[in-house]
């Protein structure tokens, strides 16, 4: 990045267009032509300008701001785990960073391929509105986060794995990728050798983990892989409930007397579409989770599922990213957390 220092009349003058112009495409009105906006834009970004949003900002010292971008896959206005989790997120890195004195600007995702979306994070970076960012649920490569890495803004993310990328300003903590193993473990450990998984988002790092624990898990106990059932979910209850019903109103053949979904919101909904069918839980099939989210204990039957450490994850990001801010780290910094199994009513033993 260039660190030569303008103000808006020359970026004005730059891009051919006036000083209200400038202040238009900085505050994001919606009256401004979307090639001239990209054109001020592009100025913006070459010179690093800054905005005169506050005397401190100007002074070129630090916002006290992280930005808090969530991908959301929410595709109905019904209340999921998906939304408290989320919530519980949100509440918690405030509470975080606001130990440290720090705020935190949040934006919500709902569609992270549209480039408006692209346009609004870069802007909140180049325009000094935060001093770093942290970044959950978004596809395993997504580009404007590799540009804030390369840009040397500090970017903290949760879930992802880029081999070769070991920039310093980059803070990322993952999932172990064996609870999905464990899961089949003891699925199997209970007798239950015809089982069927609903996977997450094979676009995101922690889709491509669990589903690489089902086929690794399998494979080794020698259960079979049906491909049938193998079911997509993409970390989300309706979809997973969709899914479910349509597998059972096609299935034609014997049913898995065990189902494994890669996230406590997906295994709802199945259970959902199951009792719809006239299924009961455990006694016809029994239902592992992962997540041990706050509803896990309130299903009927209650659900037995992994329980991950949300709480130190979160932490452990929000914690580095300001440190990362406040001095540079002079190597990476990557973090995995584990899981532990929370055994329920949701399963049952069979005899073979």
């Amino acid at each position: 990045m260039r660190e030569k220092r303008i103000n808006s009349e020359e970026i004005a003058r730059l891009a051919g267009v006036s000083r209200s112009t400038v202040s238009r495409v900085i505050n994001n009105c919606k009256n401004v032509k979307p090639k001239t906006r990209e054109r001020v834009m592009k100025i913006i970004e070459e010179y690093s300008y800054a905005p005169d949003f506050s005397a401190q900002m100007l002074a070129g010292r630090p916002s006290n701001t992280i930005g808090l971008f969530f991908a959301s896959n929410r595709s109905s206005n019904q209340i999921s785990a998906e939304d408290l989790l989320v919530n519980f997120m949100i509440e918690r890195i405030i509470e975080i960073a606001s130990d440290y004195d720090y705020f935190v600007l949040t934006k919500m995702i709902h569609d992270v391929s549209l480039e408006r979306n692209h346009a609004r994070i870069k802007e909140m970076f180049v325009q000094r509105r935060i001093d770093g960012g942290i970044f959950i649920g978004f596809p395993n490569y997504y580009a404007p986060v590799e540009e804030m890495v390369a840009s040397n803004y500090v970017v903290g993310i949760m879930d992802q794995n880029i081999p070769g990328r070991n920039e310093t300003n980059r803070i990322v903590v993952n999932f172990d990728d064996e609870t999905v193993e464990k899961a089949v473990e003891y699925a199997n450990q209970l007798g239950h050798r015809d089982i069927l998984v609903v996977l997450g988002d094979h676009r995101r790092y922690n889709g491509m983990q669990k589903e690489q624990a089902f086929y690794r898990a399998m494979e080794r106990l020698g259960l079979e892989i049906r491909r049938d059932w193998i079911l997509r979910g993409y970390f989300n209850r309706n979809i997973a409930y969709s899914e479910m019903d349509n597998f059972l109103r096609n299935n034609n053949g014997h049913m898995p007397t065990a189902i494994i979904c890669a996230c406590d919101d997906m295994a709802f909904g199945v259970m959902d579409s199951l009792e719809e069918h006239g299924y009961k839980i455990p006694d016809d099939i029994s239902i592992i989770g992962v997540d041990d989210s706050f509803m896990s204990q309130y299903t009927n039957p209650p659900l037995t599922t992994f329980k991950v450490d949300f709480e130190a994850m979160l932490r452990n990001l929000t914690e580095n990213v300001i440190a990362c801010i406040q001095e540079p780290f002079d190597s990476p910094c990557r973090i995995t957390f584990g899981s532990e199994l929370i055994v329920r009513e949701s399963c049952k033993k069979i005899e073979r």
